[in-house]
């Protein structure tokens, strides 16, 4: 259990904090996941970020800036956000954890059931990161797949391509759980195929991941059965198993969930 508490006013000093402690301190937004930490894993140092100014969503020229500190509520109940980021913070636990959640704290604990992220990489978000070099940009899904260094500021999402199509999925096993398996998917429909599909999984590897043998299976394309979809999806997942459900579940899961999602994407209809 951590022993000191941190609540630096400049990212300057967030970062000073953290890299003169080393591995004994921790960045924590919300601090919904502190205690659900491993005791072995557990910072001895934890470093508020809730006074560094990062909250608030604002539109900008070419699409919506998430600050790190916006809670999953306020994500929710925005008016400028993408409905599909909408729907993936609402599937998040319960209102009492997405009033206190942040979506900087959700990229900092990067779980693999993680709601929010799939829909994050379909819709091409990247990240804004203060580090002890200066500010950068990140890729979103470098930083997923483990390259972390530093402070999330905000979550870029652009706007999307009129014809872009969106959907997603999950399946928790109470209203209050995570997700075991979450889903989702941009596509866009062109002369009866599909174009530039991103398949987003969580919950079936170390972190939420990209399909991208799934992706390049149905580029230009016509959206192929259900049989086969499922076929290609549990080719390319390789979940584990734990107390929430076995391997082959979890592989089934994800093979139902994404043939769904692509359904769902390839019927929608788009505004022109």
């Amino acid at each position: 259990m951590a022993s000191h508490f941190h609540a630096p006013e400049t990212i300057e000093d967030a970062l000073r904090i953290r890299r003169e402690l080393r591995g004994a301190a921790c960045f924590m937004a919300g601090g919904t996941e502190v205690n659900n930490r491993k005791a072995k894993q557990a910072p001895e140092h934890l470093v508020w970020l809730g006074r560094l100014g990062l909250g608030g969503i604002t539109r900008r020229e070419a699409g919506v800036s998430i600050g790190a500190m916006a809670t999953l509520q306020e994500i929710l109940e925005s008016e400028i956000v993408h409905p599909a980021i909408h729907q993936a913070a609402s599937n998040h636990a319960n209102r009492n954890i997405r009033n206190v959640a942040t979506i900087g704290g959700h990229l900092g604990i990067c779980r693999s059931c993680a709601d929010l992220i799939p829909v994050l990489l379909t819709l091409g978000a990247g990240l804004r990161v203060a580090t002890d070099s200066g500010e950068l940009e990140r890729d979103l899904e470098s930083w997923v797949l483990g390259e972390r260094a530093g402070i999330v500021l905000s979550v870029e999402v652009p706007d999307p391509p009129g014809d872009l199509r969106v959907a997603l999925e999950h399946h928790s096993r109470t209203a209050n759980d995570l997700s075991l398996v979450a889903t989702a998917v941009s596509l866009r429909k062109e002369a009866g195929r599909v174009r530039d599909a991103i398949v987003a999984v969580g919950g079936v590897a170390a972190s939420v991941v990209r399909l991208r043998h799934v992706e390049a299976a149905l580029d230009g394309r016509p959206l192929p059965a259900r049989d086969k979809i499922e076929a290609l999806v549990t080719a390319n997942v390789d979940p584990i198993a734990d107390i929430r459900g076995s391997a082959a579940f979890k592989r089934h899961l994800a093979a139902t969930l994404v043939e769904r999602t692509l359904r769902s994407a390839w019927n929608q209809e788009v505004c022109r």
